[in-house]
């Protein structure tokens, strides 16, 4: 869902009215009371992501929160799913509480945690897996070094960058 106007964004083109308007009807029927999507944090981000690119503020945006919050683990994680559906789940939920959840103590205190978490999927080999004890690879090194980013964790990391709509999934993207 968010790649679209992604896609557009990193042409230098606006994305086009009609499949922007039919992308946001579809997205706000199937949207739940507690704001996810599909009852799944990555969906709930694309969602977020979605609006975030377009500039419009995302349909139920604090309920989105409130559940994001209510689903990170004791271990910091959001990894609610069946292992393999929730690979970026950190990256998601951070995304949401950074763009969406504002600057309190809740927020604040569950990004930190979801860095942790990210940091205990470091490896030996300085990568990192989807999960503590997973094998290192390129998709969770990008997916959980942007978490650090997001979380402040990453010393010299820039989120003030001119383009930052085309950097990716949002890693960059100043609230």
């Amino acid at each position: 869902t968010s790649f679209f106007p992604l896609f557009y964004a990193a042409l230098g083109k606006p994305f086009p009215e009609e499949p922007r308007r039919e992308l946001a009807r579809h997205m706000e029927r199937n949207q739940a009371e507690d704001g996810y999507l599909g009852d799944h944090v990555a969906a709930a981000f694309h969602m977020a992501h979605f609006y975030r690119l377009l500039g419009e503020p995302t349909p139920k945006a604090e309920r989105m929160v409130a559940r994001v919050l209510r689903d990170q683990k004791a271990d910091g994680g959001w990894d609610i799913k069946e292992p393999d559906w929730d690979v970026h789940a950190a990256f998601d939920a951070v995304f949401i509480l950074r763009q969406l959840g504002g600057d309190g103590p809740k927020v604040r205190d569950a990004i930190d945690r979801g860095a942790g978490w990210a940091l205990r999927c470091r490896n030996e080999d300085g990568g990192f897996g989807h999960f503590p004890g997973r094998r290192s690879d390129m998709d969770a090194v990008y997916f959980q070094l942007g978490t650090l980013i997001m979380a402040g964790r990453v010393p010299g990391a820039r989120l003030d960058l001119p383009d930052a709509h085309t950097l990716g999934w949002g890693h960059a993207m100043q609230p």
